[in-house]
């Protein structure tokens, strides 16, 4: 299971259109105030939106007291008033939205997000954000491991289009959630065996017991770093290596057994019965330990 923004697609968006729904505004207005609630945060939704704005010779309003909304967004306080720029399900959760504007925006493959004044939505922001340039390796990787890829994300379906259409290992992914069912949905696929979860956000408490490989840096406490989903590969070779190395130590310690058993029988018909029976005795143990073992890893 994978985030999608930051590790599936590229850190790179293109901002299609920006455009207000609400006659008090423009759409150089919307622009303007959107870019200020983003201004001065390092992401790549305010990088791109700051150049956008740039393209139109918009400049960023004034903003104070911004906040960023976990899972969701961002807001803050411009000529006194607080504005917020928020997810499509968020705002579907919270607001009257409308619903066929946003299917067709969907279905040209935005993603969508919403520009709310407080009360009421006044301005509609479509991107997109392009394939991370090691996807496809990723996915032959997968296949090659029958290993299928999980998408939960609170972005819109129409952000998974090309996705469903170029990856042969993805299924079932789940979009357009709210941060309180997106958090739900991956703590249902880590209770199954064999889940791993890729990710660049913070995990939360709520998921126990799960292996957390974080990608590009991002994550302090993850379990395993790797530069990029390109590397994870290696992560599964070196546990090829390790169970290779324990099949082979254990090979080893069993063979090893046996001539000690062949050697304590030898020995022992020269002296004692007793000395004959208790190496073999003890010798067999460990013989019976290594197999078990042997049979253990190899169904791992």
């Amino acid at each position: 299971m994978a985030e999608k923004s930051g590790v599936l697609t590229s850190n790179d968006l293109k901002i299609r259109s920006i455009t207000s729904v609400d006659d008090r505004y423009s759409d150089y207005d919307v622009l303007g105030i959107t870019a200020g609630l983003l201004a001065g945060t390092d992401t790549p939704m305010a990088q791109a939106l700051l150049q956008y704005a740039r393209e139109y010779n918009v400049y960023p309003s004034e903003a104070s007291e911004q906040e960023k909304i976990p899972y969701v967004g961002a807001s803050g306080v411009i000529n006194n008033e607080r504005f917020q720029i928020v997810s499509a399900s968020y705002a579907s959760e919270h607001y009257e939205i409308n619903e066929a504007t946003l299917d067709q925006l969907i279905a040209l493959g935005n993603s969508v997000s919403y520009i709310i004044d407080g009360v009421q939505i006044i301005g509609v922001l479509t991107y997109a954000a392009t394939f991370n340039a090691d996807l496809l390796k990723f996915d032959r990787f997968l296949a090659s491991r029958h290993i299928n890829l999980h998408i939960v994300t609170a972005d819109t379906n129409g952000s998974l289009f090309e996705m469903q259409k170029t990856l042969r290992t993805l299924v079932q992914p789940q979009a357009n959630l709210t941060p309180e069912a997106k958090l739900a949905a991956q703590a249902s696929l880590l209770r199954n065996d064999h889940t791993l979860l890729v990710t660049n956000q913070a995990v939360p408490v709520e998921i126990e017991d799960a292996m957390v490989v974080g990608v590009n840096g991002a994550l302090e406490f993850a379990d395993i770093k790797a530069p990029g989903i390109a590397q994870l590969h290696e992560l599964w070779d070196t546990a090829d290596l390790l169970q290779q190395n324990d099949h082979r130590v254990l090979t080893i310690t069993t063979i090893l057994s046996a001539l000690l058993i062949i050697l304590a029988a030898g020995v022992g018909v020269f002296f004692s019965s007793w000395l004959f029976i208790a190496p073999i005795f003890a010798v067999g143990i460990r013989l019976v330990l290594s197999l078990t073992l042997s049979a253990v890893v190899s169904e791992d």
